[in-house]
């Protein structure tokens, strides 16, 4: 699942936020004129035995609870959305609503200013639980969609700042700068885990993962072509480095052979290599045709040819041996 999948999710979990909202407005609303509902409840009808007794039932449009000073504690009414149960604190301030729409169902709690605090909502995208600041900002919102669940964090502005979500390839976990630009993640694949840095740009920069060969680092440029592979597998380390086309332009290695480092030409041909193999060092050059055009061997402790520096095509070449390598000398 992409970044932009998993913020798809959490906003869906926002919007029920949103909802919510308008929800404890709406109680807010009802508190404020709870005198003029008083005075405009339809007839309440109610149905009792025919010899007296307990009501069996009550049936009215709206129904206004009081406490023993008069004051309105709770609201329960049916209006164009649907139920819903408004109470109140002492002092009259909306502390909690709870409301049935086309939409879904809704619970909402409000701090002692009537402020939201937290909502709770089930809709047809699935159940979401958001949490607000003092301002009345939306700073946590916890989501289960058809793609997995989510938490998202967001700062004072209601920007998302950290997104960790659960989806059918893994968990993630998201982090954004104050513009909203991703600037890292960290993924869970089936092929490892990945950890990935980002630009001000939101560009992908850095890499870091363990897979199945071993760990590996690419850093990319701002085009985001890979410039340097930096990686651990069965046969050792090595590295590589790349030009702006993506074409290898050196390669160091180390290997059960011993280290060597190789240079390439802008279309990807060997130029130049440096290796320290069994017998000891090893330098070679190619030509742009990809030609060898000089070496240099230097052998021995058993590794044998005693030295040896060639430029080929018939060109200079020296040679000097032996310890039954022979040629004791050469030139030409």
């Amino acid at each position: 699942m992409t970044t932009d999948e998993r913020i798809e999710n959490l906003e869906k979990g926002l919007a029920s936020a949103r909802r919510l909202n308008r929800w404890l407005l709406a109680a807010v609303g009802l508190a404020l004129g709870v005198w003029i509902l008083a005075g405009t409840f339809g007839p309440a009808t109610s149905a009792a035995p025919a010899g007296g007794g307990a009501v069996k039932e009550v049936r009215a449009n709206r129904f206004v609870v009081e406490d023993k000073n008069g004051n309105q504690r709770a609201i329960l009414d049916v209006d164009a959305d649907g139920p819903g149960l408004s109470l109140f604190d002492a002092a009259g301030k909306t502390r909690a609503g709870l409301r049935v729409t086309a939409d879904g169902s809704a619970l909402a709690l409000a701090d002692a200013a009537g402020k939201r605090g937290a909502g709770l909502v089930v809709t047809a995208d699935g159940p979401g639980l958001s949490l607000f600041d003092a301002p009345g900002k939306t700073r946590a919102g916890l989501s289960i969609t058809a793609g997995g669940p989510s938490l998202g964090l967001l700062d004072a502005a209601g920007k998302i700042r950290t997104f960790l979500s659960v989806t059918a390839d893994g968990p993630s976990l998201d982090l954004y700068d104050a513009a909203g630009k991703t600037r890292a993640g960290l993924v869970m694949e089936a092929d490892g885990p990945s950890l990935r840095l980002f630009d001000a740009a939101g560009k992908k920069r850095s890499d870091l993962r363990v897979d199945a060969d071993g760990p590996r680092l690419t850093l990319e440029d701002a085009a985001g072509q890979p410039r340097a592979v930096l990686r651990v597998d069965a046969d050792g380390p090595r590295l590589t480095l790349a030009d702006a086309a993506g074409k290898p332009q050196a390669f160091l290695r180390v290997d059960a052979g011993g280290p060597g480092l190789a240079f390439f030409d802008s279309a990807g041909k060997p130029g130049a290599l440096l290796a320290v193999v069994t017998g000891g060092p090893d330098l070679r050059q190619w030509d742009a045709g990809g030609k060898p055009r000089a070496g240099l061997v230097l052998n021995d402790a058993a590794g044998k040819p005693r030295a040896g520096l060639t430029v080929n095509a018939d060109g200079p070449g020296i040679s000097l041996h032996d310890a039954a390598g022979r040629t004791v000398w050469s030139a030409p």
